[in-house]
């Protein structure tokens, strides 16, 4: 389907706007990111020899994963809300965010209570390994109201800091749609200007993690993909903007993220079929991706403890097993009721 066809079918359905790759890219990422976390938050557990530089070398770079995932939400964004055909108006601004904060809310929370659960028990179990966490009123107040940088609060999962990231481009959007749901044909000036400003700002602005400018060239790509295969735009604005986008990142010392933005533009554009089981890891990613640091690390812990030949490299593959069953059980708790939550918040037609 060209891009002039998706323009010109006002009456196409969610389902047909459905990109498969985008549930094959999703479980990529996020398994790429449980795979750094259990590895390399466990230095104590090494294998010997080649076993060692292998696992070493395929989880070093797994942070990237967390780059990926912001190009796709960039795009994933919009495209939904333009197949949902998004009315507009302010009073849906504020729908739309409800409707993201019912989906993804509830499943964070659930996963701040395992996190905190898990550090708080975890010190009981004979033979503990570890520095013992100490859990304050306000240490967890930060994280449940995901505002522990705000506070001076460390995370108590280290990819929460991602969600804070995605909270302010949901506002973005929300203002954006609000002012005009469907950009209008030839008018893309206002939205790539805001496109160039947020890149401009993430060179001049400092770094912080937490910041949606230190990472707006990964959502403004991810925007600009949205633009070209949703709205009739010219090719020419789009790869200028995205290429100063690319510039911005070199120009901040983001030499490694543009690797996924690469990756996830290409396998946007080349519709890549994933199979079932990537298609179900897919589906979810984003249990996989709260709950895989505390079940994960403390599993291979505890898998450690067993005195049996080899048992280093078993104790991170028997722990990757576990994560994605484990993530598969949160997923029908927590995550598909909040799917359904989400989804009977509808919007209103202006």
């Amino acid at each position: 389907m060209t891009t002039a066809t998706l323009s010109a079918r006002a009456d196409i359905r969610p389902r047909q706007m459905r990109l498969e790759s985008l549930d094959g890219l999703r479980a990529l990422a996020a398994l790429w990111v449980a795979w750094f976390h259990l590895y390399q938050r466990n230095e104590f557990l090494r294998p010997d020899g080649l076993a060692a530089e292998i696992m070493h070398w395929t989880s070093q770079y797994g942070w990237l994963g967390v780059q990926a995932f912001f190009v796709i939400t960039g795009f994933v964004i919009p495209y939904s809300l333009r197949a949902r055909r998004y009315p507009g108006g302010v009073s849906n601004a504020s729908r739309f965010l409800g409707k993201r904060a019912l989906r993804l809310y509830p499943p964070f929370f659930a996963a701040a209570v395992l996190t905190f659960a898990i550090w708080i028990a975890a010190p009981l179990v004979p033979g503990f390994q570890g520095e013992a966490v100490e859990v304050s009123a306000g240490w967890a107040f930060a994280n449940f109201a995901l505002v522990a940088p705000l506070l001076g609060e460390a995370w108590a999962n280290p990819v929460f800091w991602s969600l804070l990231v995605e909270i302010q481009y949901y506002l973005v959007i929300a203002l954006l749609f609000a002012l005009s749901p469907r950009v209008p044909q030839g008018r893309f000036a206002i939205p790539l200007a805001i496109c160039v400003a947020a890149c401009l700002l993430s060179a001049i602005l400092p770094q912080v993690l937490h910041s949606l400018f230190t990472w707006a060239p990964l959502f403004v790509i991810g925007y600009l993909l949205y633009l070209h295969m949703v709205q009739d735009c010219a090719k020419l604005p789009l790869l200028l903007v995205g290429a100063f986008a690319m510039a911005t990142m070199a120009w901040s010392g983001q030499w490694l993220e543009m690797v996924p933005v690469g990756i996830t533009v290409a396998v946007i554009l080349l519709r890549w079929s994933p199979g079932p089981v990537m298609l179900w890891l897919g589906a979810i990613s984003y249990s996989l991706y709260l709950v895989h640091y505390p079940i994960g690390v403390r599993a291979v812990r505890l898998f450690a403890r067993v005195d049996v030949p080899g048992i280093e490299i078993l104790a991170y593959l028997a722990s990757m097993v576990l994560v994605v069953a484990a993530s598969g059980l949160f997923y029908l708790a927590f995550e598909k009721p909040s799917l359904r939550l989400s989804r009977s918040l509808r919007y209103r037609e202006p």
